[in-house]
Formats: C-alpha cells, structure tokens, sequence
C-alpha cells in the first residue's frame, strides 16, 4: 500500500505535485487551522523538511556540487516561464547549501512566504528532473512530516 500524507500540509503538498489543483485549493482552506491567513508555526517546517530531504537526494549530500549553482539558476528560469517573480539565484543557492549542511534558519534569509515559495519550487524541480513517482514523492512527504516531528514541530493532523 502506498504511503499517505497524514498532515494537512503534507496533503496539500502532495496535491499540489500531483498538480491536482482543485485538491490543492481545498486543502489550502485547511492549511492554519483553517484561518484563511497565514500557516500555523509547525506547517513550515514540514515544507523545510521536505525540502531538506529532496536536495539532500538530488544532491545526494554534497554541498560543494557545482551542480547547486547550475540547479538554482534552472528553478530562475522555470519560475521565470511561468510569469512569476523569480527567485534571486544566490539566495537559492545558498539555501539549497545551508540546507546540505544541516545548517537551521538565519535571520537574513527571506520572508516566509518566499522561504515556502523557494522550498517547494526547488523541491517540485528536483522531484521532476529525478523522476520520481507518484509513490516515491507521496513517501518522501511522509518522511517529511517525520523528520518535522523528530526537530519538535507538531503540524496539525489531517482526515
């Protein structure tokens, strides 16, 4: 059996790389408690957990990969098709490389709503360039959610 998301970040994650965008928007009204503003402090952590574990993957681990700057630059580019604002490719690169290092959040990284914007494009990028599964990507939000649980973070439960 398939592993499942048991948050509700998780699940809207999830929804969200299966670009089921209806899910996505009826678990985004879950999202904080269900205040339509703003996550509750445990929902980032499981998109920085996933985030972690995806580029600790794709990079497998190494932090001094000239592949980080190459990586940063195409999320640029993707973001850039899609018409949205794109991402500064030295903020990027340096999150992908604190993230490989293990290194926690410091106060002169972005606001949080582009810290999330950054962590999951990298993520959805990564996911797609890898060739990850519908199963493979369903399992590594559930080790996401673990992992956010394991540093202290107790993102609300889902159905």
């Amino acid at each position: 059996m398939t592993e499942r998301p048991t948050t509700w970040v998780g699940l809207w994650i999830h929804a969200m790389f299966s670009d089921d965008w209806v899910r996505t928007e009826k678990l985004r009204t879950r999202l904080n408690s269900g205040n339509p503003k703003g996550w509750t402090a445990d929902e980032p952590a499981v998109v920085r957990a996933v985030f972690d574990l995806a580029m600790g993957r794709y990079f497998d681990g190494r932090h001094d990969s000239p592949e980080v700057a190459a990586f940063a630059a195409r999320l640029r580019e993707r973001v850039a098709a899609e018409r949205r604002q794109p991402f500064e490719v030295d903020v990027v690169e340096r999150l992908i490389r604190r993230s490989l290092r293990g290194a926690g959040r410091r106060p002169d990284e972005p606001s949080l709503a582009d810290l999330q914007n950054i962590h999951l494009g990298a993520v959805k990028l990564a996911t797609m360039e890898s060739g990850m599964t519908e199963p493979e990507i369903a399992s590594l939000i559930c080790q996401a959610e673990d992992l956010a649980r394991s540093r202290g973070w107790n993102p609300p439960l889902g159905p």
